[in-house]
């Protein structure tokens, strides 16, 4: 069920960064001063992803099967305009390259799985170092940045004008001590975020678990919800799929 979920995840944040693509695509496409070829290709691109998610969500659950060819296949058409997508449209943030990781992980997985265990494995710890080093990177950053590490600069993110939440803000900042428990909090969540998924179980689970809070976390007070589905799904499928 689980990797049924992620499947879904996947597909919904595809269809999401891309119907944004269309929507902001004029405005994009003047300060990143694309071609007429560029901007047509963007265009189709994102209408593609459109489709390729839709197919995913329509053999997953009509079949729910996981490694069924069905399924498989779609992930891989997915995984395909997620790959193109890449080469085409300019911009594109961590939430996209996850997103990338975590299609062409899971279609490698579905169309691997059924011919061999081992090759099923490949793909698993592909995407899983993939997603483990995306949260060891974002964490070892903040190690870097002494205003993570006092817990201020957690609290200034969060009274951004765009991005941010002013009654979380205004607490953290007038609590300096919670601050720098909250940051550090996730800063240790984050470069532990590998070593605790790849033990499986239970503390796999209540690591996937605390890391959703913080996605969920994410999108809920900094609008920022296009992390949400790719690292999600990326998640729900490396604790479902481990390989022990």
């Amino acid at each position: 069920m689980w990797i049924l979920i992620s499947y879904t995840l996947i597909a919904i944040g595809a269809a999401t960064s891309s119907v944004e693509e269309l929507i902001s695509h004029r405005r994009t496409r003047v300060v990143l001063s694309q071609t007429r070829t560029r901007s047509a290709l963007t265009v189709a691109t994102s209408l593609f992803l459109i489709v390729a998610s839709m197919l995913v969500l329509a053999a997953t659950w009509y079949v729910r099967v996981p490694e069924a060819p069905e399924v498989g296949g779609a992930l891989l058409i997915l995984a395909t305009g997620l790959v193109l997508r890449t080469v085409i449209i300019q911009g594109l943030d961590g939430s996209d390259r996850m997103l990338l990781c975590a299609g062409v992980g899971t279609a490698s997985w579905a169309n691997l799985q059924p011919y061999a265990n081992w090759l099923g494995t490949a793909a698993w710890l592909g995407l899983f170092i993939l997603l483990s080093l995306a949260y060891f990177d974002s964490g070892l950053a903040k190690v870097r940045h002494r205003g993570w590490r006092v817990g201020r600069q957690f609290a200034l993110t969060l009274n951004m004008k765009e991005f941010g939440n002013k009654l979380v803000a205004g607490l953290l900042l007038s609590s300096p001590r919670f601050a720098t428990l909250a940051s550090w909090g996730v800063i240790t969540l984050e470069l532990a975020a590998g070593p605790l998924l790849l033990i499986g179980g239970w503390v796999a689970v209540a690591t996937g678990a605390l890391l959703a809070i913080m996605h969920l976390s994410i999108a809920v007070l900094m609008g920022l919800g296009r992390f949400f589905y790719p690292f999600v799904g990326a998640l729900c499928f490396v604790i479902a799929a481990h390989p022990w």
